[in-house]
């Protein structure tokens, strides 16, 4: 049986992973609003 503290903790690095993956798409579709608004 997994341990609730080890359960949780799962979950927070998965959290992380995920927001980790995530960081780059969103920067990069920042970045290419900024861009086209600019020009």
């Amino acid at each position: 049986l997994v341990s609730v503290e080890h359960q949780a903790a799962r979950l927070k690095v998965a959290k992380a992973q995920q927001l980790a993956a995530q960081l780059p798409a969103m920067c990069r579709l920042e970045g290419g609003d900024a861009l086209s608004a600019s020009q």
